[in-house]
C-alpha cells in the first residue's frame, strides 16, 4: 500500500545495484575511466563481457527484462509512441518534463546543485528526450535494444547524482524532509510523468486511446522503471492507481521554489529558440497553463493566465483531431506519421547538440562538490 509512511521510505532509499558501482569508481577516483568505458557504451556496440567485472556484472544484471514483461504489450505501446510521434513530442515538451520541476522537496534543487542548470539545460533536456526516444522506439526493449543500453546509462547518472548531490553541503540539514537525492519515491514520479500523465496530456490533445492501448503504454514504462532499478512496489497497478498515485505525489511534494521558478524559464526560452515564429512562440505558456493545469501553472510555476489568442490552442488541438481522421482515411499517413516522429525527435537532438551526438558521461561539475 502506498501510503504516507511508505512514501516516506522510499523518500530514503536509492539504487543499491547502480550506488555500489559508482561508489566503487569514486572510491577509487576512477570517473574519467567510467566515463572512457561509458562512452564505449554510446554506440551500443561494445561487448560487456570485456569491462571491468563491476561494471560487466552491473551491465548483464540490468539488462534483464522481468519475468512479468509483455512482449506484445510493449511492441504496442512502442508502435502507439512512433505513429502518434508528434503529438508525444508535444506531451513531453509541454508537460510530461516541465511539469517535475514543481518538485520542490530535492527534485529541482539537486538539478541546481549539480550544475545542470544554465548552459547545461539543453544538455540535460537533450539526454532524457534521447532516453524516451530510444526506449519508445519499437524493438528498443529487446534483445541488444538500444532503449536498454540508454536506460542503463540514465540509471548510472543517477546514482553518480545521489553521491555527489548527498554529500554537498547544500543538502546536509535537509534530511530526512528531502531524502536521498533522486530517491525511490522521486523516480516514481518521473514514471508516472512519463506514463499516466503523458496518456493525459495526449487524450488532452484529442487523442483517442483505447484501454488496451493505454494498459499497455502503463505496462511499457512499468518495464522501462524495472532496467531503471526502481523499488516495484511503487509500480501502479491499473490507470485508477496510477492517477491516485499521482495525486499523492503531487500532494507530498509540488510546492514554489526559486529553483522550479528557473528550471521553468529556461524550459520555456528553450522552446521559443525551437519554434521560429514568434507568434507561436507568444503561446508557449498558454500551452504549457493548458497541458500542466491551471493550479500548478499559476501557484508554482507563475506563468500567465493568456498570453496569445485562445484560438492557437484550439487550432492545436484541431490539429490532432484531424490528424487522427487523416489515419482512419489515408492508411499511408501512417508510415509517414513513423518517419515524421523520429525526425521530430531526432531534430530536437541535432538542435540542443548543435548537430554533434554525445557520448553519455559523468558531469565534471558533478566531482566539484
Amino acid at each position: 500500500m502506498m501510503d504516507d509512511a511508505f512514501l516516506d521510505s522510499m523518500r530514503q532509499a536509492g539504487d543499491p545495484l547502480a550506488d555500489a558501482v559508482i561508489g566503487e569508481y569514486i572510491g577509487a577516483g576512477e570517473i574519467p575511466e567510467l566515463n572512457a568505458l561509458l562512452g564505449r557504451l554510446h554506440a551500443n556496440l561494445a561487448d560487456p563481457a570485456g569491462f571491468p567485472p563491476r561494471l560487466a556484472a552491473y551491465l548483464d544484471e540490468s539488462s534483464r527484462l522481468p519475468s512479468w514483461a509483455d512482449p506484445a504489450r510493449i511492441e504496442r505501446a512502442q508502435r502507439m509512441f512512433t505513429l502518434h510521434g508528434p503529438l508525444f513530442g508535444v506531451v513531453m515538451l509541454f508537460k510530461s518534463l516541465p511539469i517535475l520541476y514543481a518538485g520542490g522537496k530535492g527534485g529541482a534543487q539537486v538539478l541546481a546543485m549539480t550544475g545542470q542548470l544554465g548552459n547545461h539545460y539543453r544538455r540535460r533536456a537533450s539526454e532524457t528526450l534521447r532516453f524516451i526516444l530510444d526506449v519508445m522506439e519499437p524493438g528498443g526493449l529487446g534483445p541488444g535494444g538500444k532503449g536498454i543500453r540508454t536506460a542503463q546509462k540514465v540509471r548510472l547518472m543517477h546514482a553518480a547524482i545521489r553521491a555527489y548531490a548527498s554529500a554537498a553541503e547544500g543538502w546536509k540539514g535537509r534530511l530526512p524532509a528531502w531524502g536521498r537525492p533522486i530517491n525511490q519515491e522521486e523516480l516514481a514520479g518521473t514514471l508516472l510523468a512519463f506514463s499516466t500523465v503523458t496518456l493525459d496530456g495526449a487524450k488532452a490533445l484529442g487523442l483517442g486511446i483505447s484501454g488496451k492501448d493505454a494498459d499497455a503504454y502503463l505496462h511499457v514504462w512499468k518495464v522501462i522503471g524495472h532496467i531503471l532499478g526502481i523499488d516495484p512496489r511503487l509500480y501502479p497497478e491499473g490507470a485508477a492507481q496510477a492517477k491516485s498515485f499521482w495525486k499523492s505525489l503531487v500532494r507530498r511534494n509540488f510546492c514554489r521554489t526559486e529553483q522550479g521558478l528557473m528550471l521553468i524559464k529556461d524550459h520555456q526560452d528553450f522552446l521559443a529558440d525551437l519554434l521560429p515564429d514568434k507568434l507561436i512562440d507568444r503561446g508557449i505558456p498558454t500551452l504549457l497553463r493548458y497541458l500542466m493545469g491551471r493550479k500548478i501553472s499559476g501557484s508554482v510555476f507563475d506563468l500567465p493566465k493568456s498570453s496569445a489568442p485562445f484560438t492557437l490552442l484550439l487550432c492545436l488541438v484541431e490539429f490532432f483531431h484531424l490528424q487522427k481522421l487523416g489515419y482512419l482515411i489515408f492508411p499511408g499517413l501512417m508510415r509517414w506519421a513513423r518517419g515524421l516522429s523520429i525526425t521530430l525527435m531526432e531534430s530536437f537532438q541535432a538542435y540542443m547538440y548543435a548537430g554533434k551526438s554525445k557520448p553519455f558521461r559523468v558531469p565534471p561539475g558533478l566531482t566539484q562538490h
